[in-house]
């Protein structure tokens, strides 16, 4: 597999764990009420919780599927950071 393929779909894993997020916690009112302490907490979770689930893996496969999930799951939280602050920067220059 080429490398710009693993990209897009890297990138596509993360864009739709991004809309199951929005689904599951209602976008953008939601996720603007968290400050970047949050995110980062939001973040340190799913990192942190990658080696104890990952030790569940029965072979090699399961473990690889594992932890990519979580980190498509980081990935996306950043991701849900940046546009939060990217929001809450357009506000503000709203108002001025």
């Amino acid at each position: 597999m080429d490398s710009d393929l693993t990209l897009d779909v890297a990138i596509q894993d993360v864009c739709d764990e991004r809309a199951r997020q929005d689904a599951k916690w209602g976008g953008p009112d939601h996720d603007d009420g968290h400050d970047s302490q949050d995110w980062a907490q939001f973040i340190e979770y799913q990192t942190h919780a990658i080696p104890y689930e990952a030790n569940l893996a029965i072979d090699r496969e399961e473990y690889d599927a594992i932890v990519r999930r979580r980190f498509v799951k980081v990935a996306a939280l950043a991701v849900a950071a940046l546009q939060s602050i990217d929001r809450k920067q357009a506000a503000l220059k709203e108002k001025q």
